[in-house]
């Protein structure tokens, strides 16, 4: 596999289990926590192998505002990125391990509508 640079792009396509209170964060933009249930199948050592799992997510900014508009089970295909639950030591130079695990951060999504066609909200 050839090295495209450094990269954390993630896309995954999941339905609205709930959305947590809006809050304030430190830099005064909107944050908001959430969870994402995914189901599929994909293709994994010549066979196929069954998904499925919830998973945290996390809006901050005018994504927050479009999540609010949503209902729980709805089906948004979400672009973002990962990251460490827990803000990493600024001396952990080469911190490998979280203790907190990893947070999905959302920073673009789709609605899913009638057609399981994909279209921008609001």
């Amino acid at each position: 596999m050839k090295s495209a640079g450094v990269q954390n792009q993630v896309v995954l396509t999941a339905s609205l289990v709930d959305r947590g209170i809006t809050r304030v964060g430190p830099t005064g933009h909107p944050v908001m926590d959430c969870t994402l249930r995914h189901q599929s199948e994909v293709e994994h050592a010549g066979g196929q192998r069954r998904l499925a799992f919830v998973t945290q997510a996390k809006a901050v900014g005018h994504i927050v505002t479009r999540l609010q508009a949503l209902t729980p089970g709805q089906v948004v295909r979400c672009q973002g990125f990962l990251a460490p639950r827990r803000a990493a030591r600024p001396e952990a130079e080469h911190q490998t391990t979280s203790s907190g695990g990893l947070i999905f951060y959302i920073t673009d999504f789709e609605l899913e509508n009638q057609n399981g066609f994909y279209q921008e909200t609001l």
